[in-house]
């Protein structure tokens, strides 16, 4: 998360998507805002 919030800051970027595959065919997601 932190590479990405660092990566938006960098390319000026408002928005970004992070996803994680879970065992079992769960799946988690954040979507994070730059102020």
């Amino acid at each position: 998360m932190t590479t990405m919030v660092h990566a938006l800051a960098e390319r000026e970027q408002r928005f970004g998507l992070q996803v994680m595959c879970e065992a079992g065919g769960l799946s988690n997601a954040t979507i994070i805002e730059r102020l």
